[in-house]
This record gives structure tokens, sequence and C-alpha cells, in this order.
């Protein structure tokens, strides 16, 4: 029991090593404007290529796992993305980086879904709470990406801070494949096998009702402390408060079970309603304003991830697939996170701030009703009760 404790606290590490390099992108953002004033427009592809290079290779992944297992799927993907994020220290061209950030996608796309397949493994009695802690990580990771990163960046810049978050990724990559023994989770895999499952009704609905919010969460992460600094806000009120978006997501962890009780559909639902209209108001500037979004929104999005994977793990009757399954739930919604956060950076550049928080709003709610539908046709499962 002690030594799976282990292997698990440091699944969690390289899920929060993993979330820095999501999200250390965004203090540099106005550095990079500065550095390649002549590209400027283009900047917003380093978040949409991420998402984009990790969705299209989630299933890919999926099914080397459940050919070569997802402990060495798992740490390889870390492995390799802190080799991509590390190379950013070699380049001086947007470009370059731009084809760094999707690599560093791809990479990601082979270290998610087969380390909740991990703790699958490893824990099986305690899935739904380290689930929920697994998504806190990386809520914790992703908010160092955004506080320290901005006064670390001032301090090393973008270049070396950028490139430092590879090395630690790396760092812990090896001490995985070190610590994380093997769970002999491997299978043959039919053509039969993959195509069901490629073509799982259920599953592509729950993704693509899932599409719009995952969209409306990655962008207010990555766009909320460069839309302070441009609203005229400190660097310093700025990075507490869009930190606190990702930070405050591992106390929500801690209170997912109190969601348990009540129906997933309406549980999951309701939270994006309500958060999708409450980011509406960030077209008003007002610093306690921001600090209620930062904060409501922080807490309340790990309960509606964490319910959505064990949908589709419950879901999933072979335990080798598991990695697989959630692979193209990912895959799914992060090109269409990717897409939008796309569609998000192209408003920016054309109308502005407002118009473009708006329409991601809208976008959030728009998806959901697929969701509905597509749980709609498992309400007897034990997981909906």
């Amino acid at each position: 029991m002690q030594k799976s404790s282990f292997a698990v606290a440091v699944v969690m590490l390289s899920r929060a090593v993993y979330a820095v390099n999501w999200y250390n992108v965004s203090p540099a953002y106005p550095f990079l404007v500065t550095r390649f004033p002549y590209q400027a427009q283009y900047i917003w592809m380093l978040f949409a290529v991420f998402l984009i290079g990790a969705g299209i290779f989630q299933v890919p992944a999926g099914m080397v796992a459940a050919k070569i297992g997802s402990r060495k799927t798992a740490f390889t993907g870390l492995t390799l993305m802190g080799v991509s994020a590390s190379a950013i220290y070699f380049s001086d061209s947007l470009f370059f980086i731009i084809v760094l950030r999707f690599l560093t996608g791809v990479s990601a796309a082979f270290f998610f879904s087969s380390a909740v397949s991990v703790l699958g493994y490893l824990q099986p009695e305690k899935i739904r709470r380290n689930m929920g802690i697994y998504n806190g990580s990386f809520a914790f990771g992703a908010g160092i990406g955004i506080l320290p990163y901005s006064f670390f960046i001032n301090y090393s810049g973008w270049r070396l801070a950028l490139t430092l978050g590879g090395v630690a990724t790396l760092a812990v990559a090896i001490a995985g494949i070190l610590i994380v023994p093997d769970g002999g989770d491997v299978t043959a895999i039919s053509r039969k096998a993959v195509a069901r499952r490629m073509f799982d009704r259920y599953i592509w609905l729950i993704s693509a009702g899932m599409g719009g919010y995952y969209s409306l969460n990655f962008v207010l992460g990555e766009y909320f402390k460069p839309y302070m600094l441009q609203a005229g806000f400190g660097n310093f009120d700025s990075a507490v408060i869009a930190s606190l978006t990702l930070f405050l997501g591992l106390a929500g962890a801690l209170f997912t079970g109190l969601f348990s009780r009540i129906h997933p559909v309406k549980q999951v639902v309701s939270i994006i309603i309500i958060l999708s209209l409450i980011d509406f108001a960030m077209i008003f500037y007002n610093l306690y304003l921001f600090l209620f979004i930062a904060i409501i929104n922080g807490v309340l999005n790990v309960a509606v991830f964490s319910k959505e994977y064990l949908l589709v793990m419950i879901h999933e009757p072979e335990k080798p697939m598991i990695a697989l399954d959630l692979g193209l739930l990912n895959s799914i919604q992060l090109t269409i996170g990717g897409v939008f956060s796309a569609l998000f950076g192209i408003s920016l550049d054309l109308f502005g701030y407002h118009f473009s928080w708006i329409l991601i709003c809208i976008i959030s709610l728009s998806t959901l009703p697929l969701f509905v539908y597509s749980l709609r046709s498992k309400s007897s499962s034990p997981a909906l009760r």
C-alpha cells in the first residue's frame, strides 16, 4: 500500500509539472509581443496549436498505450514534452516556437489518458478520490505556470523560464520511469475493437457537448492575465487573480465528493451554465469582479472534468482500453478547444477582448445540449446514481 501511494504521488507530481508547460506561455505573452512585434498577430497560435497537437494525437496515444502499456506511454510522452519545451531556449524564431508548442501538445497527448489508466491500476479502490486529486494537481501546476512564472519571467527572461519548465518535466519523467511500476495493462487490439470505440456515439456526444466549455476554460486560463494587463491593472494583481482560476482547482478537488450526491447531468449542466453566464461579466473592468470570477471558476471546474472522465471510465468494461476511450474523449474536445481558441485569437485581433469574451461564453453554452442528450441514454448506469 505504501509503495502504491508513493507511485500515485509521483503521477500527481507529473500531472502538475505537465500542467506548467500548458500555461507558462501566458505570462510570456507581452514579452513575446515585444520580441516579435512584426509577427504579434500570430502569437495566439502558441495557444491554439498546443491544443490541436494534444487533440489529434490522443487516439494514437491510446492505441499505443493498449499495445505497450499505459506506464511506458505516459512517461515516454512526458519525456518528449520535456525535450520539446526545453528546445525553446535554442529558438530565435516565433514560427519555430509555434512548431515546438505543437510538438509539446503532441507529447502531452501521450501522457494524459495513459496516466489516468496508471492511477486506475495502482489504486482501483480509490479511483474516484484520485481522479479529483489528479485534476487538482493539474490546476495547481497550471497556477504555477501563471503566478510564479509571471515574476520568474521578469527576472530571468521568457526564454530561460520556459526552458526550465521543460527541464523540470524531464526530471520528473525520469523519476516516474524509475518509481512507477508496470501494470501489465497490455492487450491485443483488433481493428474491430478500435472501430467500435472510435465510433462510440456516447463518447462522441459527451466530448462534443463539453467542447464549448473546455474552450472557455482554456481561454480563461491563458488570456486572463494578458487581458487584465491591457485593461491597466498591475502585474502583481493580474498574476494573482489569473492564477486563482487554476490554483483553486486544487481546493475544488477536495470538495468534489460533495457533488457525488447530485445527478451528474444536473451537476455538470448547472455548473457550466453558471460559469458561462458569470464569465460574460469579464467585459466589465472591476478588480473585485475579476477576483470573484477567478475564484468561482477555479473551485468549480475540477468537479466538471472529474465527473466527465469518471463517466467514460465506468462506461468501458475492458481496463486496457480505458486509455483509448479517454484518448478519444480528449481528442475530440481538445480539437474543438483548439479551433475555438484560434477563433478567440482571431476575434481578439479583429474586434478586441469584449466581443471575444462574449463569443466564447456563447460557444460554451451552445454545445451543452449534446452533453445532456448523451447522458439521457445512460440514465440507468451506476455511474449516474
